[in-house]
């Protein structure tokens, strides 16, 4: 039997639950380290910090990563580059050997063949995609010349190919297409997968189109094919007359399929354009049609590889680096040779010219990796001091609990006997 009150004995409960709680807490908190992660009314300015500057730390582990994987992009290009470089030496020497006055017919064409093959293996180290990243440009050689432009064209229902390499692996071609009054079709391949076509196309409907470019009058459709690797879009002149949307030359089997467009997957700097090829659907060509034409290519540069390089978001991109392939050159005479000779010795020049930009390109990631990985190290630090337990603390209050609560159990029991024996006297 107890003399305690009701009330006092709940209240007791309650202190007691309280106290085994805030020992509870704060062997955690002295287990784990960290004193602000489940409460913010312990330091709710330590909080805020600490937790920003866990954002912030996450920001700088992302970027010092990204700048790690751009290193190893460069150094990749730069070893691309050197290879490229010993290939083309080699192919210089055999210019030259070709270039000599006694050396035969039959050796000529032996050396040749390696140049060739040489060639060959130029191609695959341009094109190669190890990393899934487009990271070579034929374009970024020094020694790309202009493309050599079809002439404006008129023809008929026969069908017309033009192939040309264009040096680069994404352009903008702008193309005026004019099929008079019956209709042709007009097509784009890069690298032999087709890109866009017109389908069978008139653009007299209605009348006809026309407009005035560098002084002379271009009569017919505008279409605008922006490409590169992966990625195609097609623009077309607000007052266009004509359309693709049938399959013959009747205008009796409708379609909405045209134009069509579908992205170069950027693997060959080889454009043909293709003037009445047979479409899909195989419908046979009208005689009897009429055509003029009209193109111009510009050229433009793939974008590298993107990613942040710093805790603010910023971007670093890998510029793409390229060679040409000389795939058009040949040693079968003295004249090729020594054009030969010009363009593999120009080309080196331009190989070893993008090898030391890459060497900056090198000092610049390793000197941002090196700031980043530094302040990610004084964010740590300065996180852990914030987030440290503070130790005395936390004992002393656990000390403090763990006391009383003994305390008030040894002061219950006593009373507790103290009372059974003075009922006892009483009885």
């Amino acid at each position: 039997m107890s003399l305690i009150s009701p009330v006092l004995d709940n209240h007791h409960q309650i202190r007691q639950s309280i106290r085994q709680r805030e020992i509870v807490e704060s062997n955690e908190r002295i287990s784990s380290g960290t004193r602000f992660a489940s409460s913010q009314s312990i330091d709710s300015g330590a909080l805020r910090i600490s937790t920003r500057m866990e954002v912030e730390n996450k920001f700088s582990h992302s970027a010092k990563k990204n700048l790690e994987n751009a290193y190893h992009l460069a150094q990749y290009q730069s070893d691309i580059l050197n290879h490229a470089d010993n290939t083309m030496r080699r192919m210089n020497d055999l210019a030259y050997q070709a270039t000599d006055i006694m050396t035969s017919t039959s050796d000529r064409e032996n050396l040749n063949a390696e140049f060739q093959s040489l060639s060959g293996q130029l191609t695959e180290l341009l094109y190669d995609r190890t990393y899934d990243k487009v990271m070579f440009d034929p374009l970024s050689s020094t020694n790309i010349e202009t493309i050599d432009l079809p002439p404006p064209v008129t023809g008929n229902s026969s069908r017309v190919s033009e192939k040309i390499d264009i040096g680069a692996l994404a352009s903008k071609v702008k193309l005026w297409w004019d099929p008079q009054y019956l209709r042709d079709r007009f097509q784009i391949y890069v690298g032999g997968k087709r890109i866009f076509d017109t389908g069978e196309y008139r653009s007299n409907v209605g009348g006809s189109r026309s407009e005035v470019v560098n002084g002379e009058t271009r009569t017919g459709d505008y279409f605008e094919i922006d490409f590169g690797p992966n990625r195609i879009s097609v623009t077309e002149a607000n007052d266009n007359r004509g359309n693709g949307d049938f399959l013959d030359n009747n205008d009796t089997i409708a379609t909405s399929d045209y134009p069509f467009i579908d992205a170069p997957n950027g693997d060959s700097s080889i454009v043909e354009f293709v003037i009445n090829d047979e479409g899909p659907e195989g419908i046979p060509k009208s005689v009897n049609t009429a055509w003029d034409r009209w193109l111009e290519i510009e050229k433009q540069e793939v974008d590298g590889p993107k990613g942040i390089k710093n805790e603010k978001g910023e971007l670093l991109q890998i510029e793409a680096v390229g060679f040409a392939t000389m795939s058009d050159l040949n040693l079968l005479n003295r004249n090729d040779a020594s054009i030969a000779l010009t363009k593999t010795r120009e080309e080196i020049e331009s190989v070893q010219s993008q090898v030391y930009t890459l060497a900056k390109t090198f000092s610049e990631i390793k000197f941002e990796s090196e700031r980043v990985e530094s302040k990610q190290q004084a964010q740590s630090i300065s996180l852990g001091r914030i987030q440290d337990a503070d130790i005395a603390s936390e004992y002393t209050n656990l000390a403090k609990n763990l006391i009383v609560q003994n305390a008030t159990n040894k002061a219950i029991i006593h009373s507790r006997v103290s009372a059974e024996n003075v009922f006892n006297l009483l009885i």
